[in-house]
């Protein structure tokens, strides 16, 4: 008799969740978003161990560019490169400095293809 609440709820839980011969378009393994969710969670590891709370945000900054260079198919190194040579005297909205938004130099066609 004390085991009943729990058998009741574990019934209805059993009853609640689709199988693959109800829901065949639910998949049964997650490995595409463990996979993609994987290089986040290392970033976030990482990050515990930044000096300080500046060089923190800063690294922050830095993993984001990269990830967004890697979404929008930006050469990491190339966009790098450029943003770091125009910087020093850039007078313009920095928004047209980030990836995809800003025109990279032609190098035999590199450019736009992600550095893995």
């Amino acid at each position: 008799a004390a085991h009943a609440p729990g058998c009741f709820l574990l019934f209805h839980q059993q009853r609640a969740q689709p199988s693959d011969s109800t829901a065949p378009q639910i998949p049964t393994v997650n490995n595409a978003v463990e996979r993609a969710i994987r290089p986040l969670a290392v970033g976030r590891h990482n990050s515990l161990f930044i000096g300080s709370p500046e060089a923190g945000k800063r690294a922050a900054i830095l993993y984001t560019m990269v990830r967004e260079c890697q979404r929008v198919k930006v050469d990491v190194e190339a966009w790098l490169t450029e943003v770091l040579r125009r910087l020093p005297g850039y007078r313009g909205d920095y928004i047209d400095l980030l990836p995809g938004m800003l025109e990279l130099p032609e190098s035999g066609g590199s450019a736009a293809s992600v550095k893995a």
